[in-house]
C-alpha cells in the first residue's frame, strides 16, 4: 500500500508538470541562462469584406488597446490597410485601406491617451510616427522624432515608449510625450528587425532570419540587459506582436495576415 501511494503521488506530480508545460510559462518569468521556445496556435487570418480590401495581404505592425487589436497590412508594399479586430471573437469590425502610413513596420497604442500610431519607416520619413484615429482608422496627424526608428511599444505603468532605433540594434526610451530619456545597448544579430512589444518587466524584439526561414525573440530588461534569445517555432516570416494580460500574440506574413497565440515553453 505504501508503494502504491508513492506511485500515485509520483503520477500526480508528473501530470501536474505536463499540464504546466502545456499551458506554458509566463513571459515575465523568462530567466537568463535557460532555453525556451515559443509554440504557436493560429487564432485568425484577416481578410477585408470587399474586393479591393482583399489585396491588402502583407502583414506589418500590430497593437492593442485591450479590447481591440489593430493590424496593418500593405498592398504590394505601396499602400496601407488597417484592420480593427474584436478580441472577444477575433472578428474584423472595421477595415480601412488607402492609408499613407509608409511601411507601418510597427503599431503602438498609448492606453493613457487613447492614441494609435504607425511607424512610417520608409525614407525620408524614418523618424515619423503617423497618428491614427482608433475609432475611424483614419490618419489624423503625425509626430516627428529626433532619431530614426523601426519599432515601438508603450508601457502604461512607466508611461514610457521603447523604440528600436534605426540603423542598428540599440534601444531608445522616451517618456509618454516622446521626450528622449536614454539610449540602451542591443545585441547585433545581423537579422532583419521587425516589430516589438513590452510589459512592466521586459522588452521583446522580433528578428527574422530570411536565409534559414527562422524567427526569434530578443528579450531585454528596461535597463538594456539582454536576458534571453528565444526561438519561435514557425517558418513563416514574423512581423509584430502584442499582449493582453498574460496572453501574447504574434503576427506573421502569409497569404493574408495571420495572428497566432504564443505559448512559451522551457526546453
Amino acid at each position: 500500500m505504501k508503494y502504491f501511494l508513492r506511485f500515485l503521488c509520483f503520477l500526480l506530480l508528473f501530470c501536474l508538470a505536463v499540464s504546466a508545460g502545456a499551458e506554458g510559462i509566463k513571459f515575465t518569468d523568462i530567466e537568463p541562462g535557460k532555453e525556451y521556445a515559443i509554440n504557436l496556435k493560429k487564432v485568425t487570418e484577416l481578410k477585408g469584406s470587399d474586393y479591393e480590401s482583399l489585396f491588402y495581404r502583407l502583414a506589418q505592425g500590430s497593437a492593442t488597446d485591450g479590447k481591440y487589436a489593430y493590424v496593418a497590412a500593405l498592398r504590394r508594399n505601396v499602400n496601407g490597410g488597417l484592420f480593427k479586430v474584436d478580441l472577444k471573437d477575433w472578428s474584423v469590425v472595421n477595415m480601412v485601406y488607402g492609408l499613407d502610413f509608409g511601411h507601418a513596420n510597427d503599431l503602438v497604442f498609448n492606453t493613457k491617451k487613447n492614441e494609435l500610431y504607425a511607424v512610417y519607416l520608409d525614407r525620408p520619413h524614418s523618424q515619423k510616427l503617423v497618428r491614427i484615429d482608433p475609432d475611424t482608422l483614419e490618419i489624423n496627424g503625425e509626430v516627428e522624432l529626433s532619431f530614426p526608428f523601426y519599432a515601438v511599444s508603450y508601457n502604461e505603468t512607466r508611461d514610457q515608449y521603447a523604440f528600436g532605433r534605426g540603423g542598428g540594434y540599440t534601444i531608445v526610451l522616451t517618456d509618454g510625450d516622446f521626450n528622449y530619456l536614454k539610449l540602451l545597448p542591443g545585441v547585433n544579430t545581423g537579422l532583419a528587425r521587425q516589430g516589438m512589444d513590452c510589459d512592466d518587466k521586459y522588452l521583446y524584439f522580433l528578428h527574422w532570419d530570411s536565409k534559414n526561414h527562422k524567427s526569434q525573440m530578443m528579450v531585454y530588461d528596461w535597463d538594456g540587459h539582454h536576458i534571453n534569445t528565444i526561438k519561435i517555432n514557425n517558418y513563416i516570416e514574423v512581423e509584430s506582436m502584442f499582449h493582453i494580460g498574460d496572453d501574447y500574440y504574434i503576427t506573421f506574413l502569409s497569404n493574408y495576415p495571420r495572428i497566432y497565440k504564443a505559448t512559451l515553453v522551457e526546453q
